[in-house]
């Protein structure tokens, strides 16, 4: 897959960006954080800049069109995935719309993107969509057990409160698998095993997509930012979004050991190496291109970039009034770049927490059903599912 042309007329220009927006991989906080940073880039150089939003990705009626279950690649609880969907049409029409391919930098950041990639020939609607235009796809993947325990207590899959039980509701109740979205990289990149995916991707899965892994987020700011040429500071302001509360009845200390114990479960780390096994080696193949990636650049320069962006955020949170590490009087203040902040928030974090652009950069979450919260530092708590 060809994710980025060079030459010609746009040559040099920030390109535009598609963004594999995968389910607690911190990929609201990273497709927010590539909104600032291509909105300053475009203001500054006087371009236009397109946001998709969900209706961007309707499907279009068409006599080919699967079940919906199947349009959405929704897996059937044993990891298969769905290669050939809606029409290629899809974005076609906001593509044109929005002048993707005529000048315009788009940014396509939904979780409704990933519907191309699941699709039969994303190399050939991307193109469609940008022309010759420059344009990247990229990526960031979880350690999957570490993301099926966060999404479990997320999207509150289960009432469990101990280790054990959250296992028997893993492995037990496929309504809690899809829940946990389990199989999702699986579902949107297809299994690296199946033949068919090589004409799926047009080469293995992840080929040509700058890929990162949320483990290690700083050096994937850094490379994406050097990439885009869109320099460091919108990501050293970038703060974590759409966190929770611990589960009712848990303290943050306890939430944080039942955590810990659940990823320590060497019997449910196994079975979900089998069971999901292409979601675990489509992380560490993501894993793997994101360090040959990084080894590209000079170990000197990525000492250099770590330290130059350490020091954006901490001017940032002190722009703020939130690095004073006290953690007294007033309220918490922000003492890490990866745990800034508790949820729910105080009102003194509360305060000083920038506003968040949710119309500007589109990404303000499902409506109706009882789903979705928009765009929001913290979210609020989400009874659980009952079972069936």
């Amino acid at each position: 897959m060809v994710t980025e042309v060079d030459g010609g007329p746009g040559a040099g220009r920030t390109p535009s960006v598609v963004f594999i927006k995968l389910h607690k991989c911190a990929s609201t906080t990273v497709a927010y954080a590539l909104f600032t940073a291509l909105a300053a880039s475009t203001r500054r150089a006087g371009m236009q800049l397109y946001a998709f939003e969900r209706s961007d990705f309707r499907l279009v009626a068409s006599a080919q069109q699967m079940p919906m279950g199947q349009a959405w690649g929704g897996s059937d609880g044993n990891g298969s995935s769905s290669l050939a969907v809606a029409p290629t049409s899809m974005i076609a029409t906001t593509c044109e719309r929005a002048r993707c391919a005529r000048g315009a930098v788009c940014l396509l950041h939904q979780h409704r993107a990933t519907m191309i990639f699941r699709r039969a020939t994303p190399s050939a609607e991307l193109a469609a969509c940008f022309g010759h235009t420059p344009f990247v796809v990229t990526i960031v993947l979880r350690e999957p057990m570490r993301r099926i325990v966060s999404a479990y207590f997320f999207y509150g899959c289960g009432n469990a409160s101990v280790a054990a039980d959250v296992a028997t509701d893993l492995l037990r109740h496929r309504r809690v698998q899809i829940c946990a979205h389990v199989f999702e990289y699986q579902n949107v990149l297809g299994d690296p095993r199946d033949p068919r995916v090589r004409h799926h991707q047009l080469g293995l899965p992840l080929t040509g997509v700058l890929a990162g892994v949320t483990e290690e987020l700083d050096d994937y700011y850094i490379l994406l930012a050097e990439r885009l040429q869109v320099g460091l500071s919108p990501f050293a302001r970038a703060l974590p979004l759409m966190r929770k509360a611990p589960p009712a009845g848990l303290s943050a200390t306890a939430f944080a050991e039942l955590t810990r114990a659940c990823l320590a479960d060497t019997r449910l780390r196994k079975i979900f190496a089998r069971r999901a096994r292409a979601d675990f080696e489509l992380y560490e193949l993501a894993l793997a291109r994101f360090r040959a990636w990084r080894a590209e650049h000079a170990p000197a320069w990525m000492r250099a970039q770590r330290e130059q962006l350490r020091a954006e955020r901490a001017r940032h949170l002190a722009s703020l009034g939130l690095d004073d590490g006290s953690g007294s009087g007033s309220g918490a203040a922000l003492t890490a770049a990866q745990h800034p902040f508790a949820c729910p928030l105080g009102a003194f974090v509360e305060s000083r927490l920038p506003r968040l652009d949710g119309k500007g950069s589109r990404l303000r979450g499902t409506r109706g059903r009882g789903q979705g919260q928009g765009l929001a530092y913290c979210v609020r708590r989400r009874q659980a599912r009952q079972r069936r």
